[in-house]
């Protein structure tokens, strides 16, 4: 059966407005999904939706349990009223309702998992993604490590594929004139680490600042770190306000004029900050309940052309090329990280070549365009792509 005949249900807590990675990865997906297939998607109840949309349907009222009655009362009288070849978990928050539905629907199921939506510590969580993910057809994971916490909880090596994400491109393609930008930044003509993304306790920044920062300036004083993100905004889990956390550390460690707190960017702006800056920075730690599954940041670096340093944990291995695009440290190894730093701030002619290295591979390699394909024809069972789990 082609893609073009097959009807597709899609079960997602995490469409626009929602901002992260793992938004970014659904809403690619759904797109594809909805131009390639008959498709219908049962989302959250704050959801951007147009109005007179027949195939977005948002949970009538907030809150994860109105969520999950959505998807098993609507998904039901979805079923009843039409056939559906496959259904679609856009993580494993959905996974069990996704594995519920389709045998309802006598149809197949598939699922996407990301590291977070695997490791979640939640006995009752675990419990139902563990009864799930041994009946799915197919499981794709962002990563490697992720595709290894899935077969822990049961997902079966044959049905998993590894997927990485994509990255679109062209915007950090072109020249930008950041001149003003530092100014109004306070970066002046520094040397910028940046860190992009939401502050949370798995990234390390804090650590990052105690720690690694001071060995940087020792040797290089006129560095400067642009933290250029905040706290996660419509997150399930609050783990508490980084920000103001990191805004306290950067007082107690005398950084007020060495570290930037740019809270959240346009997508201009953003796309600035990879600009002006010297190489990007993913710190991340171990933290109990959580992992890194990927880090699309780490593309969207290479795509500026900016090397990296980063923790050598979760999927970051997948992303960064050690010794070509950038450069993994083991975790808290911070005398490591600051080598590294150091190395790639003062040899510029090193960072222009890993940064150009990893331009290449994301402009052949991780285009959302094709990933996104990739993505829907492993999760329709087109045709078998992805990476094989050993």
């Amino acid at each position: 059966m082609s893609s073009e005949r097959k009807k597709v249900l899609f079960l997602t807590y995490n469409f626009p407005p929602k901002l992260g990675g793992q938004e970014q990865v659904i809403w690619e997906v759904w797109k594809e999904i909805s131009m390639r297939t008959e498709a219908v998607a049962l989302v959250q109840h704050d959801a951007e939706v147009e109005p007179e949309s027949l195939s977005v349907f948002p949970a009538p009222h907030e809150g994860l349990l109105s969520f999950f009655r959505h998807l098993l009362s609507k998904g039901k009288e979805l079923i009843r009223a039409d056939r559906f070849d496959v259904i679609v978990a856009a993580n494993g928050l959905t996974a069990w309702p996704a594995q519920h539905l389709a045998g309802k629907a006598n149809c197949e199921c598939a699922a996407i998992l990301y590291g977070l939506d695997a490791i979640h510590s939640s006995f009752l969580y675990q419990t139902m993604l563990c009864r799930a993910l041994p009946r799915l057809d197919r499981i794709v994971s962002i990563s490697l490590a992720t595709a290894v916490e899935a077969k822990k909880r049961g997902a079966r090596r044959e049905k998993l594929r590894v997927i990485p994400p994509g990255c679109h491109a062209n915007p950090f393609l072109e020249f930008r004139d950041t001149g003003e930008l530092k100014r109004t930044w306070g970066l002046d003509d520094s040397p910028v680490i940046l860190h992009a993304g939401r502050l949370v306790p798995r990234k390390g920044i804090d650590c990052f600042i105690r720690k690694c920062f001071p060995k940087i300036l020792a040797k290089v004083p006129n560095a400067k770190l642009l933290l250029a993100g905040g706290n996660p905004e419509g997150a399930l889990l609050h783990r508490g306000d980084m920000a103001e956390k990191v805004r306290r550390t950067i007082e107690e460690m005398g950084f007020v004029e060495k570290v930037r707190v740019t809270g959240r960017l346009t997508d201009d702006e953003r796309v600035d900050a990879f600009a002006l800056s010297d190489l990007l920075v993913l710190p991340v730690v171990r933290t109990p309940g959580d992992m890194e599954g990927f880090g699309i940041v780490l593309l969207e670096a290479a795509a500026a052309g900016k090397p990296t340093v980063a923790t050598r944990m979760g999927g970051i291995p997948d992303a960064v090329e050690e010794g070509v695009t950038g450069y993994l440290v083991d975790p808290e190894n911070y005398d490591a990280m600051a080598k590294r730093i150091i190395e790639l701030i003062l040899d510029p002619e090193r960072a222009r070549t890993m940064g150009e290295a990893g331009r290449e591979r994301v402009i052949q390699d991780f285009q959302w365009k094709d990933v996104a394909e990739t993505y829907v024809d492993c999760l329709l069972g087109e045709r078998e792509a992805g990476t094989p789990v050993l």
